[in-house]
């Protein structure tokens, strides 16, 4: 019975160890071809006034043939620049969209910089180690991939992930590329999020198109034609060129600045609406995506876009410009409004969000509904008016009886007192000119 078991445990340990090779192929070729290397999330270190350095050495930066740096380039404590003009002879590199600094207090500064940033960067949690291994044919995902020894690629390394991703590379010797290898950003990684620092000395060889800000302990040697989106920066030794091009890279950043809503006073029940524009730094492009609103209140002064309350569904950017959904109070109160925005997948910008607060028109007064008055007033009855009496039609009359007076006949000169008054008038005149007939025979009497 013991030695069937024996027998069988033999057999056993024989298929696995025949099992092996074949799951360690299987292995290889995943990793290979394989999807990108499971990553943290990474922080990236901060340049400060390194940042608008291309190059930037320690003690000299050398080149040779018609190097192209795009940025600024320094050298501190010492003081050597050689094989660059401000012309363009042939076989002179030139420095463009930037500024040569020898062993002045702006290279000062950013030696000083540099420092903080190459201890930040080889201070960084380490997410995964690739001691000992080939960068060539890996997909890596953000993260901080960590070498006790060197890192090597002589091949093509692929870095996948968005516009906000971040990936360390930590050496604790060097870095060396072989003739022609590549660095790939795919998904929207932008060369400025990608980082490699060298315990010792960096080099690129012949043909290498490479990205990221290489921090070198000590010296960066750059051979023939090497295409660099990035930095190399030697914190106690040289730079060295020959008929390269370096880029200082650019992150794309958008800035959401919402411009107002369309209302900032309104009485319970009313409606208004918020509008946000978002603009690229650089301004090579117009962001796209969307961007979520919300709002705080009643009873706020201000509004991040982690405390408020969504209104609707994100909404889509269009010409940088985007409108939120119709928000209606009713309540009354201050309300203050807030604005995330999400870049579009591949996108070269990163997200960013605003504060609403009253100072940049993002609050909102609601009041009450305003009542309608009405007006009392005293109600004097009029003074009682008789309406006239509608004229009565005419009738006809009844024809009186004639009656004749028994003393005269109807007539003026019938009556009595109308002789009477005649007689009296006659005398009176007759005595008038008897009177004056008597005067004329006196007058006359005396003047005969």
């Amino acid at each position: 019975m013991g030695s069937s078991l024996r027998l069988l445990a033999r057999t056993h340990l024989r298929r696995t160890l025949a099992v092996l090779p074949l799951a360690a192929v299987l292995l290889f070729a995943l990793g290979a071809a394989g999807a990108p290397s499971a990553g943290a999330s990474a922080t990236a270190p901060t340049l400060g006034k390194a940042a608008p350095f291309a190059v930037l050495a320690h003690t000299t930066v050398t080149n040779t043939g018609p190097t192209v740096v795009s940025g600024d380039l320094g050298v501190y404590p010492g003081s050597a620049v050689t094989g660059f003009t401000t012309s363009t002879p042939p076989g002179l590199g030139t420095v463009t969209n930037g500024t040569q600094y020898k062993a002045t207090a702006v290279a000062k500064t950013a030696q000083a910089s540099l420092s903080v940033a190459y201890t930040q960067a080889a201070a960084a949690p380490s997410t995964q180690s690739v001691t000992g291994k080939n960068l060539a044919g890996m997909r890596l995902a953000s993260g901080v991939y960590t070498s006790t020894s060197s890192i090597a690629l002589t091949g093509t390394v692929t870095l996948t992930g968005t516009a906000s991703s971040v990936f360390i590379f930590q050496a604790a010797s060097t870095l060396i590329t072989g003739t022609g290898s590549t660095v790939v950003l795919a998904g929207g990684v932008q060369a400025c999020n990608v980082f490699w620092q060298v315990g010792s000395s960096a080099t690129l060889k012949t043909g290498t198109t490479f990205s990221g800000t290489v921090m070198a302990s000590t010296s960066v040697s750059l051979t023939t034609t090497v295409t660099l989106s990035g930095r190399v920066l030697a914190e106690t030794g040289a730079v060295t060129l020959l008929s390269d091009r370096v880029t200082v890279p650019t992150c794309g950043a958008a800035t959401v600045t919402t411009t107002a809503l369309s209302s900032t006073r309104v009485t319970v029940g009313a409606s208004v609406r918020d509008v946000a524009t978002v603009v690229g730094t650089p301004s090579d492009g117009t962001p796209t995506g969307s961007v979520q609103f919300s709002q705080c209140g009643p009873g706020s002064t201000s509004c991040a876009p982690a405390t408020g309350t969504a209104l609707a569904t994100p909404a889509t950017l269009s010409g940088g410009v985007a409108t939120s959904a119709s928000f209606t109070a009713h309540a009354i109160g201050t309300y203050c409004f807030a604005a995330a925005y999400t870049p579009a997948s591949g996108s070269p910008y990163l997200a960013s969000s605003e504060t609403g607060s009253s100072a940049d028109g993002e609050c909102l007064t609601v009041t009450a509904a305003p009542v309608v008055v009405v007006p009392t007033t005293t109600t004097v009855p009029p003074a009682t008016v008789t309406a006239p009496t509608a004229p009565t039609a005419p009738t006809a009359a009844t024809p009186a009886a004639a009656v004749v007076p028994a003393t005269h006949t109807g007539e003026p000169w019938a009556g009595w007192l109308y002789w009477l008054i005649v007689a009296v008038l006659a005398a009176a005149g007759f005595g008038l000119i008897a009177g004056g007939a008597r005067r004329r025979r006196l007058r006359h009497q005396e003047n005969g």
